[in-house]
């Protein structure tokens, strides 16, 4: 049985007429006569009642209905399907981030990012801005997101947000009262920074040279991993450090860290979406670049 056959069975059953359906099909009536005739000369069995004007089912016919529209259903069910799979499949997405966007920015995008897209399943690697670079480099990961621009060949840098950057005390520090620390006052202070290849370091460092401090000119007691342990290093009085504010807006909350503007420093600096130069991204991957450059 085709299912051209088992479709027009069904218009017959539905219109009621050799006319009615020939017009609803476009086709002539004496083709819906043949087309009929070679089903039932299949089935062997007669399926439309003749001698009357009224098109009816004959017992025969009635028991193919059912059978008929089930086919014809589960056909176009396949064809959906499969027409489809690319569509549907799971597809993995793999980013790579630094302590900032990773912890602090990424994470309520991709919520929202996974609502419109279910089928696509991030993974995700934290590292500090160097090794998000060579995660991408390496073609470990698709996208990455990093707090500072290195001189790298073979990426593609796109800049994404702007972040801020302030100064965090103890609740008890002397300075708790002022509205802003100059950046001098800084050099003389126990400061806390983050590891080597730290994107948010770098641009600290970067700063202090800008205004004539150089690394060995500053008190730096300890060098620390992610911005975590520096929070909580700042917390027990250890020493001051510089951070995103959006990596300390909960703490600063709940009062267990205060945050000053830096005089004579800029506070903003980029955040960057950078791609491997000499690759095509992910149908996935790509998705997700559109999704991320809308949000700046």
């Amino acid at each position: 049985m085709k299912d051209t056959e088992l479709a027009l069975f069904l218009n017959l059953i539905e219109q009621q007429s050799f006319t009615a359906t020939a017009k609803h099909l476009g086709i002539s009536q004496p083709r819906v006569s043949e087309t009929l005739a070679r089903l039932e000369k299949k089935l062997g069995q007669k399926l439309i009642q003749r001698g009357s004007h009224v098109a009816r089912p004959t017992p025969a016919g009635k028991k193919l209905i059912p059978y008929a529209t089930q086919i014809l259903a589960l056909k176009e069910a396949a064809f959906n399907e499969l027409t489809h799979l690319e569509e549907k499949a799971i597809r993995d997405l793999t980013l790579a981030a630094s302590s900032l966007p990773g912890n602090y920015i990424l994470p309520p995008l991709l919520a929202r990012f996974y609502k419109d897209h279910p089928q696509i399943r991030p993974y995700l690697a934290l590292s500090n801005s160097a090794q998000a670079c060579e995660q991408v480099l390496e073609g470990k990961a698709e996208i990455g997101l990093v707090g500072a621009k290195l001189r790298l060949s073979g990426l593609r840098w796109k800049t994404w947000k702007k972040d801020r950057l302030v100064l965090i005390l103890a609740p008890s520090h002397r300075w708790k009262e002022r509205p802003s620390i100059a950046l001098e006052e800084l050099a003389g202070e126990p400061l806390l920074l983050r590891e080597d290849n730290s994107g948010t370091k770098k641009v600290i460092l970067q700063r202090f040279q800008t205004q004539g401090f150089t690394r060995g000119a500053l008190n730096l007691v300890a060098e620390l991993g992610g911005a975590e342990a520096l929070k909580k290093a700042v917390a027990q009085q250890m020493g001051v450090a510089i951070v995103s504010l959006a990596s300390v807006e909960e703490e600063i909350q709940r009062g267990q860290l205060l945050a000053k503007e830096i005089r004579h420093m800029q506070p903003e600096r980029d955040l960057f979406i950078i791609t491997a130069r000499r690759k095509k991204l992910s149908p996935a991957a790509q998705l997700f670049h559109e999704f991320l450059v809308r949000q700046t």
